[in-house]
């Protein structure tokens, strides 16, 4: 598949570092013009145009969104591979997702809102999904993952003052008819919505529901969420982007009583997610670059989560629950839709369009037409890891003991690859050449190895 890949550095001043030159270069497609080369990228986003994504649609303001999309697009052209790579996308009949890479100030750029001339907005369309890529990759290096069913999906429904039980509804409203065997953890804040749940029948047969409150501390809710080893992990709660890190609040029984919420952090977050498929902060500012770090989306692909999902600015919760809606039942729908027992890519960029239209045609005005005008759809933001994610769906009747041997053979893969970005300048060669022998090995058994023990 055909993609484009741009990316945005930044340039700080010797004599002053608050001095900031930021650039544009585009990495694929490798024949575009001036493949490599920076162009100066200058945007200001407190002003009109890319201002207008802010705040309620005045008088007139009714298309601001697409102004604001087209100036989107009259930015990216400063360079010319880049204006050549979007305009090549929508001139074919295939699928030509574009990534863009950013570093930590230019983050908080509207790519999602990005409106060609001949297309219209590009990221609410299936063919042209919009999404960041964050982090690093060596050549060749592959994320690995194993989904032994059942499906575990983990849901934190913890935003301080707000009902959570319209989140809960649209979770269930997805379960309700799932196309695999999914296992749902539910944790809560509220003893109510924690009887609500625990008492309802089970949404479908294919569907274990379990539900619990929250832990008192962050090394409990770590702790909890790890324990179901889950595949997707989703977080309804608020979250801030304001101080020197971006944290999430993540409230617990204690907190409807004046007590703190959990604030919990890239690193337990990570922690928590552990060898999870996708996790999506549900939550304000998710993907909002902080003072002195990334945002926590792209800070969670940068520590080994091969995709997250966080909001650009504050969302309204209506949008916010039929983003829930739409985003779970299109993952489920895109795991399901895997073969099982090969390895195969898994495309998280495909998931997203769905989502927007949601929120963008969730006052059943048309979806295109809301657009124009209101920019909730153009929040949320997925962020994908480098290296490419390959998964395999095991039978329900293949045994526990090849998931776990897969599971050691990833932790080996992960230790090899971090000791050869460490050490790769100090090592001897022939003891490089050792190490990379080793890693190509459990990267072959990772790959094809499997197939044999899988009876394939």
């Amino acid at each position: 598949m055909r993609r484009a890949v741009f990316s945005v550095d930044c340039v700080l001043s010797a004599e002053d570092p608050s001095d900031m030159t930021t650039f544009l270069t585009i990495e694929e497609p490798l024949d575009a013009p001036d493949a490599e080369k920076k162009y100066r990228f200058s945007y200001c986003l407190t002003e009109a145009p890319l201002a207008l994504l802010d705040g309620v649609p005045g008088p007139g303001e009714q298309d601001r969104v697409q102004r604001a999309g087209q100036e989107v697009y009259r930015l990216a052209c400063c360079h010319p591979g880049v204006k050549h790579a979007i305009d090549a996308a929508v001139a074919g009949d295939a699928t030509y997702p574009i990534f863009v890479s950013s570093v930590d100030p230019a983050e908080a750029f509207p790519w999602e809102a990005l409106y060609h001339p001949g297309s219209g907005f590009l990221a609410l369309q299936d063919r042209w999904p919009i999404a960041r890529l964050a982090g690093r990759a060596t050549v060749g290096e592959v994320e690995h993952r194993v989904i032994a069913p059942p499906l575990s999906v983990v849901a934190v429904i913890a935003a301080a003052e707000r009902d959570g039980r319209p989140e809960w509804l649209a979770i269930q409203q997805v379960l309700e008819t799932p196309p695999l065997d999914c296992a749902l953890t539910v944790l809560v804040a509220d003893e109510a919505l924690r009887d609500e749940i625990a008492a309802a029948a089970p949404a479908a047969p294919a569907v274990a529901v379990t539900v619990d409150f929250v832990p008192d501390t962050v090394a409990g809710l770590v702790e909890r969420v790890r324990a179901a080893k889950p595949h997707v992990v989703h977080f309804f709660c608020h979250g801030t982007s304001k101080y020197e890190t971006p944290y999430l609040e993540v409230a617990n029984l204690a907190t409807a009583l004046g007590g703190e919420p959990l604030y919990v952090g890239q690193a337990d977050l990570a922690t928590l997610a552990g060898d999870a498929l996708i996790v999506a902060l549900n939550a304000c500012e998710g993907a909002q670059p902080a003072r002195n770090a990334h945002s926590l989306a792209s800070g969670l692909c940068r520590k080994r989560v091969p995709a997250a999902i966080g909001m650009r600015a504050s969302i309204d919760y209506k949008d916010a629950h039929a983003f829930t809606r739409a985003f779970l039942r299109k993952a489920v729908q895109t795991v399901a839709s895997l073969p099982e027992d090969v390895e195969t890519e898994l495309d998280w960029a495909q998931v997203m369009p769905e989502p927007r239209h949601a929120i963008a045609g969730r006052e059943g005005a048309p979806p295109a037409e809301r657009a124009r005008a209101t920019r909730t759809w153009t929040l949320p933001v997925l962020f994908l890891r480098r290296a490419p994610l390959h998964v395999r769906r095991l039978r329900p009747d293949v045994s526990n003991a090849v998931s776990a041997a897969h599971e050691r053979l990833v932790g080996e893969l992960d230790v090899l690859t971090t000791m050869r970005a460490r050490l790769a300048a100090e090592l001897p060669g022939d003891k490089l050449d050792l190490l990379d022998a080793r890693i190509a090995d459990v990267r072959a058994q990772l790959g094809e190895g499997m197939t044999t023990e899988l009876g394939t």
